[in-house]
């Protein structure tokens, strides 16, 4: 799939990632639309003490888009059902792959 990635301060580039396989706590969502908030501007930027994260790195927590995949043990969602999802945290989100409270990127770091 296509995404966008800060490689680093003001370096934004369309990339190839590997499609992420929702766990069985997960569904997969194909993003319709992201929002860009002010902590991803000043992260862009690279204004010191708007987060850590550490490039490359996909930004965007403020979404809405389709399940595509859902997870064995997921029950109150289903492939098609539409979904928004808005995520306070202080780690960064890499993939759209979410139950109703938990989102996670592939490699484990996750965001309550």
């Amino acid at each position: 799939m296509k995404a966008a990635v800060l490689k680093g301060i003001k370096e934004l580039g369309l990339v190839n990632v590997p499609m992420p396989v929702p766990s069985p706590q997960e569904v997969l969502i194909k993003v319709r639309s992201c929002g860009i908030c002010g902590t991803d501007q000043h992260i862009y930027h690279g204004h010191p003490g708007s987060a850590a994260v550490n490039p490359p790195i996909i930004l965007g927590h403020e979404l809405a888009g389709e399940v595509v995949e859902v997870g064995e043990g997921i029950r109150k969602l289903k492939t098609g059902d539409r979904i928004s999802i808005l995520i306070f945290t202080a780690r960064p989100v890499n993939f759209a792959v979410a139950t109703g409270q938990f989102v996670r990127k592939p490699s484990g770091c996750g965001c309550h």
